[in-house]
């Protein structure tokens, strides 16, 4: 019979893409921090600018998975993931939209209530914002 504590560390060895997937909000501390800056106020013409969390990384990050759920129910509104044969993209992402590279889908953010992004590339990031019911955003910190 298979050590529990052998599961357990098999499963955290599959890595953050699987278990994210659950919304189960693990964040490696190993991993650089990415912060999300939105550009826009409203659900409906949201953009984020991905960019490290560390000042002196000046590099621009790659992004290969975004994950938003609504919160606290965790339904899924976005999930992109890098598609077959697919590589990672850099610069800003309009929410909705589908970069070269990834593959997914988007539901529209027509729902006030509170929301979560969860995204990984070249580093691990996570925020919240609020959308509501004139569908204004509100951020409620930056990933960092």
């Amino acid at each position: 019979m298979t050590s529990p504590r052998i599961v357990f560390a098999a499963l955290l060895g599959l890595g953050w893409s699987l278990l994210s997937c659950t919304s189960s909000h693990v964040m490696d501390a190993s991993w650089p921090r990415l912060r999300a800056a939105p550009v826009g106020t409203r659900a409906d013409d949201l953009t984020f600018e991905f960019s490290p969390c560390d000042a002196e990384d000046r590099g621009e990050p790659d992004v290969s998975r975004i994950f938003v759920t609504r919160q606290p129910d965790g339904a899924v509104y976005c999930s992109l993931a890098m598609a077959k044969g697919g590589r990672p993209f850099m610069g800003p992402w309009r929410y909705g939209s589908t970069p070269p590279g990834l593959a997914g889908t988007c539901r529209p953010l027509d729902t006030p209530g509170r929301y979560e992004i969860e995204f990984r590339g070249s580093g691990l990031g996570r925020l919240e914002f609020e959308v509501d019911s004139s569908h204004k955003i509100t951020m409620r910190n930056d990933g960092c």
